[in-house]
């Protein structure tokens, strides 16, 4: 799924409404949210729905946007979570931890985000037969 496309223009909003109350600011980041029209960049849409991914400001916003997110996840014990844009890898010590962390990225992203996830999410063994793909890298136990 894509995950700059399907993003909850209103809720992405009204978050940053509750950290900003400038005005103007609201209204820039307005713009900018809302810059799609009726489109998601991949075609109709509510006019509520998606980003548009070549606009400077959006991939910060975004990070924003999933940083209460990282914040939940932060506080489960043994795992770490690392986010790129839309990729996250959860790195932990036990598979028990690690689905723990899952589940929760799940049900905040259907309750609050109302995003939709991948159906390709597992767990798996770091070691020299299974490396880690992420952001275009392959990253093993002792090297990358």
């Amino acid at each position: 799924m894509k995950f700059y496309h399907f993003i909850k223009r209103d809720k992405l909003y009204n978050m940053l409404c509750h950290t900003f109350n400038d005005d103007g600011i609201r209204y820039l980041l307005h713009d900018v949210i809302y810059a799609l029209g009726d489109t998601n960049g991949l075609g109709p849409s509510d006019g509520n729905t998606g980003l548009g991914i070549g606009l400077t400001p959006v991939q910060s916003l975004v990070n924003y946007y999933t940083s209460q997110l990282a914040r939940i996840v932060s506080q489960i014990e043994g795992v770490k979570l690392f986010i790129y844009c839309d990729n996250f890898l959860i790195i932990g010590f036990s598979p028990a931890a690690v689905w723990k962390a899952i589940n929760t990225i799940k049900e905040y992203a259907a309750n609050v985000m109302e995003q939709m996830l991948h159906e390709n999410i597992g767990v798996q063994k770091l070691d020299e037969t299974h490396p880690i793909d992420f952001v275009g890298y392959l990253f093993y136990k002792d090297h990358t």
